[in-house]
């Protein structure tokens, strides 16, 4: 169906538009992405992901111009989420941009999106864009516990003195604070682990280089903790860590109790200008203790420094007082995260008593 007025059109995006939609993309962030970047996670959204059904489900929308010119676009990304046990499904809304000449059209564009019946997702910072899609679209915002905090760590000194000095060459006395900062909190990240190697445990993290053999033994158990959920099954745990152009820039680990799987932790790889850095993608554990606790914050700092050695700094979120109380002692620097999560649920505004996030919902997962 098309949405019309005297110069603008809203179709639905077919995969004979792509191309024009990832270069009107490259034109309006400014080339953060590449025309051929941004087709690739086009592929993650759609071609990969093994809820998209072509015959049901649409990519996304874009604004045309009567030259047939992309002047806006909002992409659609199904997932099916475990309500109750039963699956059911749900879409994340990605890549809000329309062109300063088509901005008459853009709740037009979003108005097509909520259209859609299911659970609908927005990870949106903008503070504008909060406000459209809770006022006007009926969204909630949820504020779990991991969205109220970062944690961040330097994991090579040399690294994190060329980030610092990347980013603040233009000022001396911040860029070097930054630098004495980062050599206290590696001090006490280092007097930290030494702690933890007196402390015996049979927990082990582990990279894992495809999906672990008993992840639907693991996942079972972890779905039924909660009445909404993400299931952590083979077919998602394939297309998030080991599909398309992201599989390079994602660390998925295994956490195991012995011989059993009880948890899953990820993270994405951030590249810039500046260097590179580690930030927590996912967060899925059966339980938590102070031993699971201490042996995932010393061993992911240990195995991440063995897969890239350009890593300047790791970033984690606090899913509990325990491990708030682990990351600061560990030598972790606390700061507000400005992150936001919402959804529009079904019936709108219904209560979701327990319902599970973390940041790999929304479309997080595919972006920096």
């Amino acid at each position: 169906m098309k949405i019309k007025n005297d110069k603008f059109e809203i179709k639905e995006v077919e995969s004979e538009h792509l191309i024009a939609v990832a270069k009107f993309l490259c034109n309006e962030n400014h080339g953060v992405y590449t025309e051929e970047e941004w087709l690739e996670k086009f592929d993650l959204f759609w071609e990969l992901n093994p809820w998209f059904d072509k015959k049901k489900h649409c990519r996304g929308w874009a604004i045309f111009n009567y030259n047939q010119e992309v002047h806006g676009f909002l992409g659609n990304i199904p997932v099916v989420y475990l309500k109750d046990g039963k699956s059911e499904e749900a879409f994340c809304a990605t890549t809000w941009v329309v062109s300063k000449h088509a901005r008459g059209q853009s709740l037009n564009l979003y108005n097509k999106f909520i259209e859609q019946k299911g659970s609908l997702f927005s990870t949106s910072t903008e503070p504008k864009i909060k406000e459209v899609i809770t006022y006007l679209f009926g969204y909630d915002e949820l504020r779990p516990t991991w969205l109220n905090y970062k944690y961040t760590l330097p994991l090579s000194l040399v690294s994190s003195f060329r980030f610092v000095s990347y980013y603040y060459k233009n000022f001396w006395i911040k860029r070097n604070i930054f630098k004495l900062g980062n050599i206290f909190y590696k001090l006490l990240s280092l007097m930290y682990i030494a702690f933890s190697k007196l402390s015996k445990s049979g927990v082990k993290v582990n990279q894992c280089i495809s999906v672990p053999n008993d992840i639907e033994l693991f996942n079972k158990k972890f779905v039924s903790k909660y009445n909404y959920v993400l299931p952590r099954n083979k077919e998602n745990i394939e297309w998030l860590y080991f599909s398309g152009e992201q599989s390079s820039l994602r660390l998925l680990l295994e956490v195991r109790d012995g011989s059993e799987l009880i948890g899953l932790v990820s993270f994405k790889c951030i590249l810039s200008e500046g260097g590179a850095r580690l930030e927590l993608l996912d967060f899925a554990l059966l339980y938590v203790t102070f031993n699971i606790i201490q042996s995932v914050i010393t061993q992911t700092q240990e195995i991440s420094k063995k897969w890239r050695n350009d890593l300047a700094y790791v970033t984690f979120f606090s899913f509990d007082e325990i491990m708030d109380s682990e990351l600061t002692k560990s030598g972790f620097h606390k700061m507000k995260s400005e992150d936001s999560f919402f959804i529009r649920a079904i019936p709108l505004h219904a209560e979701i008593p327990s319902f599970y996030t973390s940041p790999i919902d929304g479309d997080r997962s595919f972006f920096p």
